[in-house]
């Protein structure tokens, strides 16, 4: 049943349990995986920084380096809407390659995980050394596809009058613009699985897009709880925000301070890896990849919460 290629509510009921029972052994191995690639991908970033600020300092000193800021200035005052958003994001292009490499090494992890019912922190570093290249492409199409499209759209009615703005307009927006990126997502949730099988970027996407359109319901049952999930536990938080606006520093502020750490640590620490090892064994159950089917794994009755994976 758990590895079924069929959907229903009780395999995705098996599917959810699975994965968050497996995040919740591996929890300390994935917080010392996270908080190691986060830190190698700042250093990159600091490195490469490093490197290319000397370097045009001296070719073209200070006033160079002055007068160019200036001219930057400008030309963003004189742009606007979509072609602003495309510059920026080429400048954030070497910050958000290293983050995303990051992001897709964390499926490696899964991967073993859902192989062997383990893992270990160091085994993300080779994740992300054997894979840089690979998965900071998947991560800047991801980008491209699923989150570009929304910041190019917020680019274009930014100039808008903000008084202009009907409420409901703004929640119609706000629904496209959460149905867009979770079906979009949803299509391209499997492309860091197939990249840690060893395919390309090209080809990991269309196996992702083949996979989620021939198996939608296997596939968007459970991204769709992940999703669904994540926005139960936002929800309150940005309600109570809500409701503290005009009273900033009344009682409301201490609800979604409380509230919110609570919330933090339970996407943090369970939501997001369950989501990574979930998609994980999706893509390998759907390309029929051998899977650990280790039944003490799943025994609600064996004290296995080891908090760093292992048998």
């Amino acid at each position: 049943m758990s590895n079924s290629k069929k959907a229903s509510l009780s395999v995705l009921i098996e599917d959810l349990k699975i994965s968050f029972k497996f995040a919740g052994k591996n929890v300390i191995s994935f917080i010392l995986g996270m908080i190691g690639v986060a830190l190698v991908s700042l250093l990159l970033i600091a490195a490469i920084a490093a490197v290319v600020i000397p370097i045009i300092f001296l070719w073209i000193g200070l006033d160079g380096l002055i007068q160019i800021g200036l001219d930057v200035i400008t030309t963003f005052n004189a742009l606007q809407g979509a072609t602003l958003f495309l510059i920026i994001l080429i400048i954030a292009t070497p910050i958000i390659a290293p983050l995303t490499v990051a992001l897709g090494a964390l499926f490696g992890m899964a991967r073993e995980i859902v192989e062997s019912d383990g893992t270990t922190a160091e085994g993300v570093f080779t994740w992300y050394k054997n894979k840089f290249f690979s998965l900071a492409g998947g991560g800047l199409t991801i980008f491209l596809i699923a989150i570009a499209p929304i910041g190019i759209v917020m680019f274009l009615i930014g100039p808008i009058n903000v008084i202009s703005f009907d409420p409901v307009i703004v929640s119609v927006g706000l629904v496209l613009i959460v149905i867009f990126y979770s079906f979009t997502t949803g299509f391209i949730s499997l492309v860091f699985p197939a990249i840690i099988d060893g395919n390309s970027v090209m080809e990991s996407v269309k196996i992702s897009v083949r996979l989620a359109w021939k198996h939608f319901d296997r596939v968007f049952s459970v991204w769709l709880s992940y999703i669904g999930m994540l926005f139960l536990a936002m929800a309150p938080m940005m309600w109570m925000a809500f409701l503290g606006l005009s009273d900033p520093f009344g009682p409301a502020l201490g609800a979604v301070a409380i509230y919110g750490i609570g919330a933090a640590i339970f996407v943090v620490l369970l939501l997001f890896p369950a989501t990574v090892i979930g998609m994980t064994r999706i893509y390998m159950i759907l390309t029929g990849d051998e899977i650990s089917t280790s039944q003490d794994a799943f025994d609600e009755s064996t004290p296995d919460f080891s908090l760093v994976g292992g048998v």
